[in-house]
C-alpha cells in the first residue's frame, strides 16, 4: 500500500494479484485493476512512476517494469539475471532496489542506464517484500528472525545488522504479515504476534543533535 499524487495504491496477492489506485477523498477507483503476468503484489511508487516486479517463466524469469499512469507511459520488462527471484521492490533517490528473498539478495537498478548492478548478499536474510529505500541505501527486514540489515549505496554491501530486542521470532504470523517502514534515521517494524510495534534507530544521531 502506498499514497502518492492524492491516490491510494493497493495490491492484492496471488494467485491473481492485481494493482489499483483509488482517490483519497472519494474512494473511487482511478486506475486499474492491473494484473501483469507473474505479478505477485509487490510494487513501489515514486512521484508519478509506479514500479512493479514479478516472476514469469514465459517471459524468461524475474522482471522489473515501470509505468506512469497520468502520462500513459510505461517501460518494457527489464529482466533480472537468470535464476534470480523478484519478491519486492523499493525506490529512492539513489535508484531502485529489487529484493530476492529466496536467495537472500538485493539487486540495485539504475533507472537512467536501465542496468542492474551486482546482487548484494544479505546474510541475515529477507522476508518477502520487506525492503525500503532510505537516504544512502536501503533497509531489509527478516520478519522470521527479527534482524534488520542496512545496505550502503556507496559500498553496495551490508554495513550494519540490528537485532530487534523483544520482537517475537519464529512466529508464522509475523513471517507473513510483519511490516517495515522507515524515515532518514529510524525504522519501525510491526510484531502482529506480540501485538506491538518496535522503533529502531538504524542510524546514529549526528554530533550535537541532542
Amino acid at each position: 500500500m502506498a499514497i502518492a499524487d492524492r491516490k491510494l495504491w493497493v495490491s492484492s496477492g496471488p494467485p491473481q494479484a492485481r494493482l489499483e489506485a483509488r482517490a483519497l477523498e472519494s474512494g473511487e477507483r482511478e486506475y486499474g485493476p492491473r494484473g501483469d503476468p507473474g505479478f505477485e503484489g509487490a510494487f513501489a511508487v515514486d512521484g508519478n512512476a509506479v514500479w512493479l516486479v514479478g516472476n514469469d517463466e514465459a517471459a524468461g524469469g524475474a522482471w522489473l517494469r515501470w509505468f506512469e499512469p497520468t502520462a500513459g507511459r510505461e517501460g518494457p520488462l527489464t529482466m533480472l539475471e537468470q535464476g534470480l527471484f523478484a519478491s519486492g521492490v523499493a525506490v529512492g533517490r539513489e535508484g531502485v532496489w529489487v529484493a530476492d528473498a529466496k536467495d537472500g539478495l538485493v539487486i540495485p537498478f539504475d533507472p537512467e542506464s536501465e542496468i542492474f548492478g551486482s546482487p548484494v548478499e544479505v546474510p541475515k536474510g529477507i522476508s518477502g517484500d520487506d525492503l525500503v529505500a532510505v537516504e544512502g541505501g536501503a533497509l531489509v527486514w527478516n520478519a522470521a528472525t527479527g534482524w534488520l540489515s542496512r545496505i550502503s549505496y556507496k559500498t553496495m554491501a551490508v554495513t550494519s545488522e540490528l537485532k530487534v530486542d523483544g520482537y517475537t521470532t519464529d512466529a508464522p504470523e509475523n513471517a507473513e504479515t510483519s511490516q517495515l517502514a522507515a524515515d532518514h534515521e529510524t525504522a519501525w517494524v510491526t510484531d502482529p504476534a506480540g501485538n506491538a510495534v518496535f522503533r529502531v534507530r538504524y542510524r546514529p544521531r549526528r554530533s550535537g543533535s541532542g
